[in-house]
């Protein structure tokens, strides 16, 4: 019989109950002087107990008259051996030894072990079956895939254009998303950030082992700051993937204060084989400025064009380029410059594929 006694100096704790393989002992207050031996020989041998719920008695409660003593009445057993009974819980007195004692101490006590053993027996079962009441409930993401494996979808690329643009470009951004994974990926879908503004949810078809899919969009003109770009494909792991982690992709940019006469835009015309240049200048003052337009390739005499102008403030300036004379292959680069007479400090300059 294993026996459990209170905190040190206070050997009247009272044991509410034990787990015994679903047998419930209960004892309510042993003797200070009842030793473990003693107690072997007053309960039949059980196995090592499950569970122990130990209520603290306080001596002074006696003496402070908020407990009444119990009512003891003497009887004998049939052996002859003298019984005490607190209540209606009798003790034995073995012949030689200790007087055994379990007292009843008031409806409140036994109230109390009556809860305890109502919330103690739902859990004898799993007692029974040896369960870790103490082990956590872990919950693991849902990653089932179908036979043979499943798809991979990673954003493999960001690219922009211009790479490092000012206050007054345009910025082009192109999102590459690729399945990496062994079988053929779903339709899923593409979460993109671009300097703070949040797209709507974009569609991705769906994708055979190692295809790729760009999605191309523009922004612009931001002011001069530190942004990033954020791509992620299958935000919501509606997909089943083999791996989850590399579904997002960064990448940081600068935006740089632009200068107040820039070129806007650069338009072309593949039919009418012309181009057209706009100039801006974003200040109240008047600027002397000169503007040139030549092919950086596939050139030829008289392909060059260019203009001097007093540009106002907040005025608009048009260069325009007709090649319908000229042969101009698809992909010839046209290289537009922006300078200040007087100085010729260059203060744009931009690249326009012919295609």
């Amino acid at each position: 019989m294993h026996k459990e006694r209170g905190s040190e100096g206070d050997p009247q704790s009272v044991v509410i109950g034990s787990f015994y393989h679903g047998r419930l002992l209960h004892f309510l207050r042993a003797c200070p002087s009842t030793t473990p031996r003693e107690m072997e020989s007053a309960a039949r041998p059980v196995s090592r107990p499950r569970f122990f719920i130990y209520i603290p008695h306080s001596p002074e409660a006696d003496r402070s008259g908020d407990i009444p003593p119990p009512k003891r009445e003497t009887s004998f057993d049939r052996s002859g051996h003298e019984c005490y009974t607190c209540g209606s819980l009798p003790t034995t007195h073995v012949p030689g030894g200790p007087m055994k004692q379990s007292f009843s101490r008031s409806p409140h006590l036994s109230l109390l072990v009556s809860l305890v053993v109502l919330l103690l027996l739902p859990f004898s079962a799993i007692a029974e079956t040896g369960a870790n009441l103490m082990q956590p409930l872990s919950v693991a993401k849902s990653s089932a895939s179908p036979a043979g494996g499943a798809a991979d979808l990673i954003v493999s690329n960001i690219n922009m254009s211009p790479g490092k643009p000012n206050s007054n470009d345009q910025i082009t951004v192109w999102t590459f998303v690729k399945n990496v994974g062994p079988v053929t990926a779903p339709a899923s879908s593409l979460q993109l950030q671009v300097g703070g503004k949040l797209y709507p949810p974009i569609t991705v078809p769906p994708l055979k082992v190692n295809q790729d899919w760009c999605f191309t969009t523009q922004t612009g003109p931001l002011r001069a700051w530190n942004y990033q770009i954020t791509a992620t494909v299958n935000p919501q792991n509606l997909v089943a993937e083999t791996n989850y982690d590399n579904n997002k992709r960064i990448r940081k940019f600068t935006v740089a204060q632009g200068p107040q006469v820039f070129i806007r835009d650069i338009t072309w015309n593949r039919s009418t084989k012309v181009w057209v240049a706009e100039v801006k200048n974003t200040s109240s003052a008047r600027v002397e400025i000169g503007v040139t337009g030549f092919p950086l390739e596939n050139g030829g005499s008289g392909m060059t064009k260019w203009a001097n102008t007093s540009l106002a403030g907040y005025a608009t300036f048009e260069l325009r380029g007709d090649y319908s004379s000229f042969n101009v292959p698809a992909g010839t680069r046209l290289k537009v410059r922006v300078i200040k007479k007087g100085t010729n400090t260059v203060l744009d300059e931009k690249v326009r594929i012919l295609d």
